[in-house]
């Protein structure tokens, strides 16, 4: 083997590797998001409402002691109040965007005016920003810079389904080969994949097939993974 297939071999590897992480990470921090926002939610029930959960500060420090005794310092009286905040700005859960992550909402938590946390939220699903860059953009000011505020600014969260807006029902493939079972047919996309992203939509690009996870110990085998660059997100087929 040449030194430029060994190289590119290994290219290949590091690739598949850093989508794997990727793809694990993104399910680790949606994990990570909505069970610190139902733990506030908890909190504030346990409270007696949204109206009296300001003044259980003693529930707080109580739970906080025994939580930090068996599970660490991630949960002290500090972050359970941070959890119970996050779920009192955001008590919708369709609100909280999971592409995310908890030092974005952590960020966001201090800002008090709804309109200007709302601008940096949407600021950062629209320009899939970092929390560094998060962080430049509120100390830069660029809320207050604004020359025309709007009198309210709502969460823009992309519907679930905006994916799939000029998806086609059904999909039509050109047969390849014959299809007698799904891997046939998996084989028969493969063949065709420029006409197969002209009926999903617009974005998608190919990444692997029968792509290879590992959770838990287990291997999971995606049959067809696809990158959509316009939304940030990996769909499987």
């Amino acid at each position: 083997m040449k030194e430029q297939q060994f190289y590119e071999e290994i290219e290949h590897l590091i690739k598949k590797n850093e989508i794997n992480k990727r793809v694990r990470n993104l399910e680790e921090n949606n994990d990570l998001v909505m069970t610190y926002w139902q733990i506030g939610k908890l909190i504030v029930e346990a409270q007696g409402g949204s109206k009296r959960a300001k003044y259980g500060n003693e529930l707080i420090k109580k739970w906080s002691i025994k939580l930090t005794e068996f599970y660490g310092k991630g949960y002290n009286a500090s972050n359970l109040r941070k959890f119970r905040q996050f779920y009192l700005l955001f008590p919708k859960c369709a609100t909280v965007w999971r592409t995310l992550n908890w030092s974005h909402y952590r960020r966001l938590l201090s800002i008090k005016d709804e309109n200007k946390r709302n601008f940096y939220l949407n600021l950062c699903i629209k320009n899939h920003l970092s929390e560094r860059e998060l962080t430049k953009e509120i100390e830069s000011n660029s809320y207050e810079r604004l020359l025309n505020k709007p009198e309210k600014i709502e969460i823009e969260i992309p519907k679930a389904y905006s994916i799939t807006t000029n998806m086609k029902n059904p999909i039509i493939i050109p047969v390849s080969y014959e299809v007698k079972n799904e891997h046939d047919l998996e084989l028969n996309i493969l063949a065709n994949l420029d006409y197969f992203f002209k009926q999903l939509g617009n974005g998608f690009t190919y990444v692997g097939h029968q792509y290879k996870l590992i959770k838990n110990n287990h291997n999971y085998f995606i049959d067809i993974l696809l990158f959509n660059y316009e939304f940030n997100a990996f769909v499987n087929y």
